[in-house]
């Protein structure tokens, strides 16, 4: 079904092991129309982009999700009716957002897919956040976006080799994060709601359900249905801190400091220093405006 499929490799992933590997993973898939290899953070971009515009029809992302929110990114910039069709080799350490889609990691299984040509249209989020050397910048998503303490694990997790492993290196993150973090005061306003004030441990706009290494943030999430589920943590206290096992298992929707919602627009802003989350990578901190783009790219799945 698609002739031209360019593929797109972040040889660094699983340590460097998909850029040891790639020339015997590559016998498995679908026969390139070309092959390009990613060499510093943010060339998934321009990549992708530039891959759409010379006219491929599936971009293929190999690599771990922040690999893939690069390459659905630069998708993005490039005007729907042009846009081509996104698939991927999941081979990162988190693979949260191929939880969603149930996606396969064997590599046969992923070109029968490919081979087989079917997509669904994803949502996929626009955000306009600020770097840490003060300027606006325009990104999108098409995971999970988060603020307050999933961006201080994310600077715990990508300082590190990962060499725990998905699950095991967020989860030690994540406890690095929480013994320095403190919550942040955010002013929040979600579909034009007025700004009001509140205390967070996080906050996050979910178009998938899972980050973190498999934490079911959002297990309701449906990227196809037109809205981000919107959770907020409240302060935590030590009861709840021995209930985070309840968040690989997506039951913690009805604990008290956890507040849920849908809606397609979030705005926060703070007087304090609070990290942002896109996709698994820390990129800024507050200001956010976040917006749903409904039907935005299509997915092999």
């Amino acid at each position: 079904m698609f002739e031209r499929i360019t593929y797109i490799v972040n040889p660094a992933s699983q340590n460097g092991k998909t850029g040891r590997m790639w020339t015997a993973l590559a016998r498995s898939l679908p026969r390139a129309h070309e092959t390009l290899f990613t060499q510093k953070v943010g060339d998934a971009i321009s990549l992708a982009r530039a891959a759409a515009e010379a006219g491929a029809d599936l971009v293929v992302s190999v690599g771990g999700d922040g690999t893939l929110n690069e390459v659905s990114s630069g998708l993005m910039l490039v005007a729907k009716d042009k846009r081509p069709a996104l698939a991927m080799v999941p081979r990162g350490t988190g693979g949260d957002f191929r939880r969603t889609l149930g996606y396969p990691t064997e590599i046969d299984a992923v070109a029968a897919l490919i081979d087989r040509g079917h997509t669904k249209e994803l949502d996929v989020g626009a955000l306009t956040y600020r770097t840490r050397a003060g300027a606006d910048v325009v990104r999108h998503f098409i995971n999970i976006c988060s603020f307050g303490l999933s961006g201080v694990v994310d600077e715990a997790v990508n300082g590190t080799s990962k060499a725990l492993g998905g699950k095991l290196s967020f989860l030690v993150g994540t406890l690095r994060g929480l013994a320095k973090f403190r919550p942040v005061r955010v002013e929040l306003s979600i579909d034009g709601s007025p700004f009001h004030e509140q205390r967070v441990t996080l906050v996050a706009a979910c178009n998938g359900r899972a980050f973190g290494g498999g934490m079911m943030l959002a297990p309701t999430a449906d990227p196809t249905d037109n809205q981000f589920e919107m959770l907020t943590l409240a302060p935590l206290g030590l009861r709840d801190l021995f209930a985070m096992p309840k968040l690989y298992r997506g039951e913690h929707l009805g604990l008290d400091v956890v507040s849920y919602r849908t809606g397609t627009r979030l705005i926060a802003r703070s007087m304090e220093t609070v990290l942002i989350d896109v996709d698994g990578e820390q990129l800024g901190q507050l200001p956010i405006d976040i917006e749903l783009v409904p039907h935005a790219v299509r997915c092999v799945c």
